[in-house]
């Protein structure tokens, strides 16, 4: 098993999906158990997009769905969304919130929405669908639609959770859905707020090597998904793996110390590690460069501030797939 990724330049991510190919390996990226319900709404229904640039210059009506980027992402107000300067975009844009408790970002709302429980938020985005084809007139959610109908370009912003909880592959269908149909006589598009870390650069290289975002197997020297067959620690502890490699920072996991384990990263050689093999890396973006992939695909290069004397994870995995050569 090849597990780790998320916190990796795409450079090191491309290497690692090589050395995968090589051993015959399943890749799992270690946000994957959070980004699965936003995955498979993707591949069921895709996603209307834009870069953040876009959303900057001409995006009149923002929503945030169950994210506070006032404490989460302190400069996204100023650089991208609200209080960002546009060259078609009005002085004042319209601000709609819906979280689960009132947040700093609701002090901005001009309409928002508390919702504590699933099925309320189930509930409120296939509401909102329904009023967009017009066939739901009045509600608590009126303000909404008439904002959103009224947009020239709005930008729906969505994270991996709502509030404490995270979302539904139906929460996250319905939610492209709506945005779907609010397109035509607008534009409208959806953007995750962005997590930390490289994720979406993982995901992409992943699926740009393999076909696949995620829970990716290679065994049977050829790609297959298998998002369904449960967890790492399950199928570790089902023994279905012989040795794991992993790249970049990675939680504790149960099950790992059963098999022989490779650490390649920045906190590979910390106190206490125990892993079989532990190989120091440069820490992306710090002092090891590359380029990553930011939340509306854009990529960034990597330009670090400090000189490390260690190879960064790319450096390691390229060697190792030599050795194997």
């Amino acid at each position: 098993m090849v597990l780790g990724l998320s916190n990796s330049s795409c450079e090191t991510q491309r290497a690692a999906a090589a050395l995968a190919d090589r051993l015959g390996a399943v890749v799992s990226l270690s946000h994957e158990a959070d980004a699965r319900a936003r995955l498979a709404a993707f591949q069921r229904v895709g996603r209307v997009s834009a870069s953040l640039g876009e959303v900057k210059a001409r995006a009149d009506v923002i929503a945030f769905w169950g994210i506070d980027p006032v404490l989460t992402h302190p400069r996204h107000f100023g650089r991208y969304s609200v209080d960002a300067t546009g060259r078609f975009a009005p002085e004042k844009r319209l601000v709609l919130v819906a979280d689960e408790r009132e947040t700093e970002t609701m002090k901005r709302a001009d309409a928002k929405q508390v919702l504590t429980s699933r099925g309320e938020r189930l509930t409120a985005l296939q509401t909102l669908r329904s009023m967009a084809r017009g066939s739901i007139a009045d509600g608590p959610w009126k303000p909404w639609i008439e904002a959103l109908r009224a947009a020239r370009y709005g930008a729906w912003f969505f994270g991996t959770r709502f509030g404490d909880d995270l979302l539904t592959t139906a929460e996250h269908t319905a939610m492209m859905m709506l945005i779907r149909e609010l397109n035509g006589q607008r534009r409208f598009v959806a953007l995750p707020i962005g997590e930390a870390g490289n994720p979406t650069g993982a995901e992409n290289v992943l699926a740009w090597q393999t076909g696949y975002p995620s829970s990716v197997s290679l065994a049977q020297g050829f790609p297959s998904f298998e998002p369904e067959r449960g967890s790492v620690r399950d199928r570790l502890n089902a023994g279905e793996f012989d040795a794991a490699v992993i790249v970049g920072d990675v939680a504790p996991t149960d099950g790992l110390d059963q098999i022989p384990t490779i650490a390649i990263g920045s906190k590979a050689t910390s106190p206490g590690a125990s892993w079989n093999v532990a190989m120091a890396a440069a820490t992306p973006g710090i002092s090891g460069g590359g380029t990553a992939m930011r939340c509306d695909g854009v990529m960034l290069p990597l330009r670090p501030g400090l000189k490390s004397r260690w190879p960064d994870e790319r450096q390691w995995l390229a060697s190792i797939e030599e050795g194997l050569r």
